[in-house]
């Protein structure tokens, strides 16, 4: 009997499996052919990417690395048989690094190098026009993609855009019973009245000194260019006619220090980061800092016990402030000879400046590039005030040698501010200096 309900159950299973065993095969069918098209449109090229790039402050989570090192990790697995080779260059030195290894042919293959003018018109750069989509460069703001253009040809993809401000002690103006200024924004007259009013210099009642401002010099750093240029905007900055348009800021910066006494003495001989260090142990009342720093006290910093503000720098008519700066920050990619390694190398910084990152650009202090995520800090009284006076600010990406430039003006500043020349003699000095080694 057992038997016989076992063959039953087998004729049984045959006849269903000859009526519906059809339709079940094309329901599971795999198309063999393509699924092996698929995996080979992903990711064609295996091998290793090296990448340099700077250190960036996670002012939330801390560390310099850890946001590059999981998105690295990230991409990695989504990416079988790519790796990223990461280096990380000093903040200080990486821009001649970079420049060196152009010069002996030892590039990475990508480095933040997108918006700076030297390589995006020296032939070292890969043109990426037809690699980016469409719908990614109507995302991204015109100035960001301007940036990295050179001859109509876009060389970098931009990732975020850097400023500088003007940090306030609101105790110390409140103990001066200085008014800030409305609204972020104030007059150089305006200005040069709350510092004089703010600084105290260290007398036996007082127990210590308190400046009115704070500034410091460090090549690569532009922060002291906004208070050089209080009434206008830089216009010769591919021309050595740019010491004669600085001269007035000049000598305003040299009568805060030695006339005012509202000037820190030793701004000339200070780094950005010993200057921020003496503001958060109360030695300032301003402080000509970086954007970076505002979610830095409010977080990592916050042991100091700093209550601030931030202000736009002073300017000729409250509305305008100028200053110079390098902007956008920018991946491009070096020269390749293998167009599958290329797309892979385009392929990672497209993942890196994707849209769905843009948020994560509070962490460390940076604004966005894309229209997309323009009013991210709309409800950040601090950050929306440094972002209103990126509006104002000249990008240094159209000069190919601002780098030496720069060199050669910081020691200017550095002469006239250590009293060893007057702004006139130091700026026409400079300006011979620069004449000898770089034209119009």
């Amino acid at each position: 009997m057992q038997k016989k309900i076992i063959n039953i159950f087998l004729v049984l299973f045959s006849l269903a499996f000859v009526l519906l065993g059809p339709t079940l095969f094309k329901k599971y069918h795999v198309d063999y052919k393509e699924s092996y098209e698929g995996r080979e449109s992903i990711a064609k090229w295996r091998g290793v990417i090296t990448f340099w790039d700077y250190p960036k402050l996670d002012t939330v989570n801390g560390g310099d690395h850890g946001w590059i090192s999981k998105k690295i990790k990230d991409y990695e697995k989504l990416h079988p048989g790519t790796y990223i080779d990461y280096r990380t260059i000093d903040s200080a030195t990486g821009k001649l690094t970079l420049r060196a290894a152009s010069k002996i042919g030892a590039c990475p293959d990508i480095a933040p190098v997108g918006s700076d003018m030297y390589f995006i018109s020296s032939g070292l750069l890969e043109p990426l026009d037809d690699y980016i989509k469409l719908e990614d460069k109507e995302d991204y703001l015109q100035d960001a993609l301007s940036s990295c253009t050179y001859n109509n040809t876009l060389f970098g993809i931009p990732w975020a855009k850097m400023g500088y401000t003007l940090l306030l002690n609101k105790d110390i103006f409140q103990d001066r019973e200085v008014e800030l200024p409305l609204d972020g924004f104030w007059t150089y007259e305006e200005f040069l009245e709350s510092l004089k009013k703010l600084t105290v210099i260290s007398t036996k009642k007082s127990g210590k000194s308190v400046y009115g401002l704070l500034d410091s010099m460090e090549m690569g750093h532009y922060n002291i260019y906004g208070m050089l240029l209080c009434d206008k905007t830089i216009t010769s900055i591919g021309s050595t006619d740019v010491f004669d348009e600085i001269l007035q800021g000049l000598t305003r910066l040299n009568e805060l220090k030695n006339e005012h006494k509202a000037l820190y003495p030793d701004t000339a001989n200070i780094t950005n980061s010993r200057a921020f260090y003496l503001f958060l142990n109360g030695k300032a009342a301003v402080f000509s800092g970086d954007a970076w720093m505002v979610p830095y006290l409010r977080g990592l910093g916050s042991k100091y016990g700093i209550n601030f503000a931030t202000a736009q720098y002073p300017c000729k008519d409250e509305k305008f402030p100028s200053y110079i700066n390098d902007i956008y920050y920018s991946y491009g990619v070096f020269k390749q000879s293998n167009e599958e390694k290329k797309e892979a190398c385009i392929e990672f910084i497209e993942y890196l400046t994707s849209e769905k990152f843009q948020e994560e650009l509070k962490n460390f202090g940076y604004f966005p590039i894309r229209k997309s995520a323009n009013n991210m800090y709309q409800n950040d009284k601090e950050m929306y005030t440094i972002q209103r006076g990126l509006e104002f600010a000249s990008h240094l990406s159209g000069y190919k040698w601002w780098w030496e430039m720069d060199e050669i003006f910081q020691y200017a500043v550095s002469d006239v501010l250590n009293g060893n020349k007057t702004p006139q003699n130091a700026l026409q000095d400079a300006k011979a200096t620069a004449a000898k080694y770089f034209n119009d």
